[in-house]
């Protein structure tokens, strides 16, 4: 969706229009009014109304994919974990089903290293002689949950305070890619106590001393 997003964006700019700047979420009145749009009567327009049904399409499969997750989701009585996980920050519905699809038990993971190594948000080292050393964070991982945890964590530091106070105070020192990275660290720790403990998320005080 976000592909065939860019190509109605790409294609509208080429020939002289732009969309607006709220048009973040696409709504079905939103993208049903794209066919109205002043464009040049052709092949711009025919490409345009194709575009704008590929991404009808995906939208109608996306649903239906949604609702079907939703009804497994109640027929294995995996409702506790998801709702759980739902209370973090950050976590959506689709969120909440890739950690659960791709972790199911997380009992199986000894510590939480263990956990952040499988997910791939641990620093890259690499030895010379007697010195280690240490680099961005490694390039094995589980693509589909760093992606997740990271993305999510941009989300959390807003809804967050005391996540948002970690990333202001991390950003003081670092870029901001590295700050986020141990963001998602934190993240990734609440998500485990949660599912471990089988209990909603709790969202901490500031410390404004």
């Amino acid at each position: 969706m976000t592909r065939v997003k860019n190509k109605i964006k790409g294609h509208l700019y080429y020939n002289g229009i732009s969309l607006p700047s709220h048009t973040s979420h696409w709504s079905n009145n939103f993208i049903s009014s794209l066919k109205s749009i002043p464009i040049d009567n052709g092949p711009a327009k025919d490409y345009l109304f194709l575009l704008i049904e590929e991404l009808q399409q995906h939208r109608s499969r996306l649903l239906i994919t949604l609702k079907k997750i939703k009804h497994y989701i109640n027929l294995y009585n995996f409702n506790n974990i998801i709702n759980n996980l739902l209370t973090i920050p950050g976590i959506g519905f689709k969120s909440a089903v890739t950690l659960f699809s791709e972790i199911m038990d997380m009992r199986r993971f000894k510590n939480f290293d263990n956990l952040k190594s499988y997910i791939g948000l641990v620093p890259s080292t690499h030895s010379s002689g007697d010195h280690n050393i240490v680099k961005g964070i490694t390039k094995r991982r589980n693509a589909y949950l760093r992606y997740v945890i990271i993305e999510s964590a941009w989300v959390a530091i807003r809804k967050d305070p005391v996540l948002l106070q970690s990333y202001n105070t991390l950003v003081s020192k670092m870029k901001k890619q590295q700050a986020i990275i141990r963001i998602a660290r934190k993240l990734l720790s609440r998500i485990r106590f949660v599912w471990l403990n089988n209990h909603p998320y709790n969202y901490g005080l500031v410390d404004i001393r």
